[in-house]
């Protein structure tokens, strides 16, 4: 899942200064996380000295987290014949 950053920033730039990703910018009142670009590395939320940076529980895992699917499988679902 992405980060979000919280009302808590105080727009100082410090977590933008660290994504390898560039999914962090400054916004409108504070930084904001691109959820596209985010890998969920947590650098940006370790960096905040603030804690304005939290897991955005409605965003779903990037694709390359977790494990990679097993050996062969194509995506589809297997019927078996009778």
């Amino acid at each position: 899942m992405a980060r979000k950053i919280t009302d808590k920033c105080i727009s100082c730039g410090s977590c933008a200064d660290v994504c390898p990703d560039g999914a962090v910018s400054e916004g409108r009142d504070t930084y904001v996380v691109d959820a596209a670009r985010c890998k969920d590395c947590g650098k940006c939320e370790k960096n905040c000295q603030e804690d304005a940076i939290v897991a955005d529980r409605k965003q779903p895992a990037p694709a390359s987290a977790g494990a990679a699917p097993a050996a062969g499988f194509t995506g589809a679902s297997a019927v078996r014949a009778r």
